[in-house]
């Protein structure tokens, strides 16, 4: 919380990427407590489904946070879920959760990766949301996690990458008003101008204004010129 008040976020001792030793416990900390953090999160969680409208584990308070953008607020709530509960996937316990409770833990530390991510931890953010990706699995909250996380990548400046998640939200269901866009995003940093152009028009389709594409349309008839002109003049012939 102290980290998160000087506009560092801390996420636990150690990264993601490195779990200690099997029966080595974090310094300071007697054998098994990441484990009990863990568990409380989730138990958290289970017993918030059974409240409408209250989340557990400070979820609900973060998401508020979340809506009014203050991303110090949803780290100080929730920058200690990911060291823990990357232990905990791993428990018989993890794996048992329920879908419901997958969901409501991933969409918190997809919350908690936004969060990072806005206050320049672009590497932490990438961390905790590809955690959240593990838990929400192909359920109701992957569409949002992989958002998440493929517009974390195309802010990072890794357009090729950021393309993948994007897609696969896309395939799970993730609201076309904002896929369409970034991937539009996406393949002009790669230069593939024809593929962007197919997103503007799936954009289109869906309710997105030119006014809301302006720096995509723009580089695409940049880009693609003469050969853009032709093809809508191609395009208007055919439909007379």
């Amino acid at each position: 919380v102290v980290a998160a008040a000087r506009g560092k976020p801390q996420l636990g001792a150690e990264p993601l990427d490195e779990p200690l030793p099997a029966g080595q416990p974090r310094r300071g900390r007697h054998p098994g407590a990441d484990e009990q953090d863990a568990a409380a999160v989730a138990q958290g969680v289970q017993e918030a489904r059974q409240r409408p409208g209250v989340h557990g584990a400070g979820g609900g308070q973060a998401e508020v946070a979340a809506g009014k953008n203050d991303q110090s607020r949803v780290i100080s709530l929730l920058g200690a879920w990911p060291a823990p509960l990357a232990i905990f996937l791993r428990t018989p316990e993890g794996q048992m959760l329920t879908t419901d409770a997958r969901a409501l833990i991933a969409k918190g530390l997809g919350l908690l990766g936004t969060a990072c991510v806005k206050l320049g931890e672009n590497q932490q953010g990438e961390e905790v949301m590809r955690l959240a990706v593990q838990y929400a699995q192909d359920g109701a909250a992957a569409a949002d996690i992989f958002r998440r996380l493929g517009e974390a990548q195309l802010e990072d400046g890794r357009s090729g990458e950021a393309i993948g998640p994007l897609r696969r939200a896309a395939n799970l269901g993730a609201p076309p008003k904002q896929i369409w866009p970034l991937l539009a995003k996406a393949f002009i940093k790669r230069k593939r101008y024809v593929a962007a152009l197919a997103c503007v028009r799936e954009a289109r389709g869906v309710g997105v204004t030119d006014g809301e594409m302006v720096e995509q349309i723009r580089d695409i008839e940049l880009n693609l010129g003469t050969a853009l002109t032709a093809w809508r003049g191609l395009v208007i012939a055919s439909n007379r």
